[in-house]
């Protein structure tokens, strides 16, 4: 068994083996290097968290447009098919003009 087999060169790799309780250079180097990619790491989730949003707006927007044809379609229909001229249809979804059904 390979002991880390996504190394490209594994005669190459030598590992860092020293003890950081009692090495405190290479402690603090360590700790460091985490804290960066601590703070980077946080950076990228926001960043997705911010395309995610963005997506979701976008999907707003197309359902938004995909509500204003159907209303517009509504009243075509109401005006054509009950002889009501499109102003008096209701320009929200739902039901149609209160007149037309008594509500």
């Amino acid at each position: 068994m390979v002991s880390c087999p996504l190394l490209l060169d594994l005669a190459s790799y030598y590992p860092d083996t020293e003890d950081l309780l009692q090495n405190k250079d290479a402690r603090e180097y360590w700790l460091q290097c985490f804290e960066d990619a601590t703070e980077k790491v946080g950076l990228l989730a926001l960043l997705a968290i911010a395309v995610r949003v963005v997506y979701v707006l976008e999907v707003m927007v197309v359902i938004y447009s995909v509500v204003e044809a159907v209303t517009a379609r509504k009243a075509e229909f109401l005006s054509s098919y009950f002889q009501v001229p499109s102003s008096e249809c209701s320009s929200e979804l739902g039901s149609p003009n209160s007149e037309i059904y008594g509500n």
